[in-house]
């Protein structure tokens, strides 16, 4: 069974800078846009089931698809308490041993709310219970928040840690995906937010100063380069294309040429060593998806296990971040081929 998860869009919230948790803060008129652009992403005539948290933003991003979601109340944001309303400049004046608390990777309850482990727990047995007495073929879309749906693929991923994330933040519609077999989840999208480009979780700015992103383009085809070339939107701060030893030379320059960038070509056939020899910038890396495959392995073994994700295939993007301090995944399994990205 597949369980296809969505960030609801940008709220009202959102849009001014504070937390909303568990409020009822509506989408914004952007937000409603997000969320049309997210539905002609999903195969909503596949959809088994349709389930929304119950709070508007949540259940107006799914109503986008035309479908009318059933409502779970377990699937809302986390509880953060006294937090909820407040800008967060106001939350570090007023809060400053929370926020070091929470810096630390201490699980306290958000604002006297929730935890993030009780979020995460009541989320999970909300989901659990929406599996049980499905076939395997049944498809179920799941519309909720950020902070809960990174908490269940943390989880889903087996994480060796919450602080500093291993999973970048979530953009808003966001489409995300895992595969149930014998109960048990594959990770198979994370994060793709290719319908709306300015959002694009894998943005160098996102990660802050001194930040290296590698993208590995599973292209295997010039069909691969052309889905490529529409998506140059969520790429626009790409800094050049680099061909690897073996890898298929004339694609790279095809996608060098698709979006408008340099070409760096390396006597190497590891994707990860681009991190050594471009530190600080974006690079796109065309590699097979096996050889993506090997090297997402490599490069999450510290933060999270590999072992639950499902493998990428052709047309797919993923991105990977190291900062001054972590190393995270950004993206994963963005696909490509789907409707060519507006903003």
């Amino acid at each position: 069974m597949r369980v296809t998860f969505v960030r609801h869009g940008e709220s009202e919230a959102n849009l001014a800078g504070r937390w909303q948790g568990q409020g009822d803060s509506p989408l914004s008129e952007h937000g409603r846009v997000q969320a049309v652009r997210a539905a002609a992403r999903l195969p909503v005539g596949r959809f088994t089931r349709v389930v929304s948290s119950d709070l508007s933003r949540a259940r107006d991003t799914a109503r986008a698809t035309g479908r009318e979601p059933e409502l779970a109340q377990a699937l809302r944001e986390i509880d953060v308490g006294r937090w909820e309303g407040m800008r967060r400049d106001e939350v570090l004046e007023r809060f400053p041993e929370d926020i070091e608390a929470i810096i630390r990777g201490d699980d306290i309850r958000i604002g006297g709310g929730e935890s993030w482990a009780m979020a995460t727990e009541r989320s999970l047995a909300e989901l659990t219970r929406l599996l049980a007495g499905h076939a395997p073929g049944d498809e179920l879309a799941v519309f909720s928040h950020g902070g809960i749906i990174t908490s269940l693929f943390l989880r889903f991923v087996r994480a060796r840690h919450r602080r500093p994330l291993p999973l970048a933040h979530m953009s808003n519609t966001a489409i995300s995906a895992a595969r149930f077999v014998d109960g048990e989840p594959l990770v198979e999208r994370y994060n793709d937010a290719l319908h709306v480009p300015a959002a694009a979780p894998s943005r160098r700015a996102a990660f802050g100063d001194g930040a290296t992103v590698v993208g590995l383009a599973c292209l295997v085809s010039e069909d691969d380069v052309a889905a490529l070339a529409a998506a140059a939107p969520y790429l626009e701060d790409v800094d050049a294309v680099v061909a690897l030893a073996g890898a298929d030379r004339a694609l790279a320059q095809h996608a060098a040429e698709a979006l408008g960038r340099p070409l760096h070509v390396e006597e190497t056939s590891d994707p990860l060593s681009v991190f050594e020899l471009h530190p600080g910038r974006k690079l796109l890396v065309p590699v097979a998806p096996s050889s993506a495959d090997a090297a997402i392995s490599e490069f999450t073994r510290p933060i999270m296990d590999h072992g639950r994700f499902a493998g990428l295939s052709a047309g797919t993007l993923t991105h990977l971040a190291r900062t001054r301090s972590s190393s995270l995944v950004g993206d994963y399994g963005v696909r490509l081929h789907d409707r060519s990205p507006e903003e």
